[in-house]
């Protein structure tokens, strides 16, 4: 098997909305991958490509990190970029917007930096209150 902390891609094969969690295929997995539907996966459905990294609790593995894979206009595959401490939620609305800016270069993998004007949601990994300063 891969590396734990290496990136997968997989597809959604059943999602229980009502019990919070859906489990993940991947070609390179023996078994069906167990995921939390939190905050930025309340939009995923059966048969969506997922990028995600796998954790262990236990003796079971558990996709984390997990993002839709978006295809843009020109065919190219991309999903939002995560450091394995958060993911940023409410991206998914602005997702095709920001594939369309992406050409294709001939290059197996290209990392894409693209700046908003605006704030477009929080992220996972802390917890932000109306009373936040926002610095830029």
């Amino acid at each position: 098997m891969k590396n734990m902390n290496e990136e997968f891609i997989g597809q959604v094969e059943k999602v229980y909305p009502e019990e919070g969690h859906g489990f993940i295929s991947s070609l390179c997995l023996q078994e069906n991958i167990y995921f939390e539907l939190k905050g930025i996966l309340k939009n995923l459905n059966e048969t969506d490509s997922v990028a995600f990294i796998i954790e262990r609790h236990n003796k079971n593995m558990k996709a984390n990190l997990v993002r839709k894979v978006y295809t843009n206009d020109s065919g190219i595959k991309f999903v939002s970029r995560v450091d394995n401490t958060h993911n940023h939620v409410d991206l998914d609305k602005f997702m095709p917007l920001i594939g369309n800016f992406i050409k294709d270069y001939n290059e197996d993998f290209i990392e894409k930096e693209f700046t908003f004007d605006f704030v477009i949601g929080t992220t996972e990994c802390i917890q932000t209150d109306i009373s936040d300063e926002i610095m830029q």
